[in-house]
């Protein structure tokens, strides 16, 4: 009897051994999934909150998505508190800070022969910056969300937002090109809409009705 009770005991002690390693090793919420991977292969150097103190309001929100500059060594990188950050790979450093009037969820992109930056945020707007300082180049009011990357190709500037709309711009000035509208769906449609895609002088956009359409690149027109 008191084998089994020692056996038993040994028992627990392993699982809770079992249990607190999960936990180290990326079970626990809070922590990476690879923190303490054996292999090595990864470990955080550093982490820098891109959130404005003014800004905490309830629960941490952040859905921003990153876009590197290799050659620069800085990450551009939206946040919940209205800001596009740029930060200096090495350490970690903000170098400036862009505002918007809105959650900034859209993964940015980066032109490097402009060394300029085009994002989008919640307040319905599609910014351009520029990288070296965060100067407002221009700024194109849409009427809805934008949080899918825009994308640079054949001299234009495509970008989609919520309201199921794409759009070409010129990226010198942010004048409009052309633009396609698509109605929503009655009833239920599908959640969320695509960002733009482009190939063979062809722009490909999905919206939130289940349609997914290709129009010229140049014109607009549906192809």
């Amino acid at each position: 009897m008191r084998s089994a009770t020692v056996l038993g005991s040994l028992f627990v002690s392993l699982f809770a051994a079992i249990g607190c390693n999960s936990m180290r090793s990326g079970a626990h919420p809070e922590m990476p999934t690879f923190v303490e991977r054996p292999s090595g292969a990864l470990s955080v150097i550093y982490d820098q909150r891109v959130l404005a103190q003014s800004r905490v309001v309830g629960e941490p929100y952040e859905r921003g998505q990153a876009e590197l500059d290799i050659v620069g060594r800085r990450v551009f990188v939206g946040s919940s508190d209205h800001g596009l950050y740029v930060i200096r790979v090495e350490d970690g450093t903000v170098i400036w800070r862009f505002e918007t009037l809105g959650f900034v969820n859209c993964a940015p992109f980066y032109s490097r022969g402009e060394d300029a930056v085009y994002f989008g945020s919640n307040d319905g707007a599609l910014y351009k910056v520029a990288a070296r300082d965060g100067r407002l180049l221009w700024r194109f009011m849409t009427n809805a969300e934008v949080s899918r990357r825009p994308i640079l190709e054949n001299g234009l500037l495509y970008v989609a937002n919520a309201n199921d709309t794409l759009l070409a711009l010129e990226p010198a000035t942010g004048k409009l090109r052309w633009h396609h509208h698509r109605s929503p769906a009655m009833g239920m449609e599908v959640a969320g809409y695509s960002g733009p895609a482009f190939s063979n002088g062809k722009v490909f956009a999905g919206f939130s009705d289940g349609t997914v359409a290709a129009f010229d690149a140049v014109t607009g027109a549906e192809r």
